[in-house]
């Protein structure tokens, strides 16, 4: 859907119809694919293994073991190698309000809310994804995935 030099969209090219005809055909002849604009019954029929498949991220593990689904993880498709990830949403972000106390206690109270210890009892008890790659030693994490079921 990108041309070789990854400079131009190649959607009008046989490689572009080629793969457009190949989502068509998931979402109307095998209906492997929910196509669903809102975002708001794709979730609940995987979980409910209506359907096969889906892209999403971490907010859906809560709702995936709720519902006892049995599920596989991969990494969304990379451009040039690269895998990027959904979770960019997921940002703290500090306004500079130009007031020393104000950003010191912003910056004491986030880094007290990402902590390892507030993450596993917060988030982690949420069945989130720890928010640091350290935290996937920790034993919350561990504890969490033996309670994940189905997930592979």
């Amino acid at each position: 859907m990108i041309s070789a030099d990854g400079r131009k969209s190649a959607f009008d090219s046989p490689a572009g119809v080629r793969a457009l005809d190949f989502l068509r055909s998931m979402a109307v002849d095998d209906k492997s694919v929910y196509l669903d604009q809102t975002s708001e019954k794709y979730g609940p029929l995987f979980a409910s293994g209506r359907i096969g498949m889906i892209i999403s991220g971490p907010w859906m593990l809560h709702d995936l073991s709720q519902a006892g689904t049995k599920y596989g993880v991969t990494y969304l498709p990379a451009f040039n190698g690269v895998h990027t990830t959904v979770a960019g949403p997921d940002l703290w972000v500090l306004l500079n309000h130009q007031d020393a106390s104000r950003a010191y206690w912003s910056y004491q109270l986030t880094k007290w809310l990402t902590d390892p210890t507030q993450d596993a009892r917060w988030n982690l008890a949420q069945e989130n994804l720890p928010l640091r790659a350290s935290e996937q030693s920790s034993a919350a994490y561990q504890e969490l995935r033996k309670t994940i079921r189905g997930s592979t």
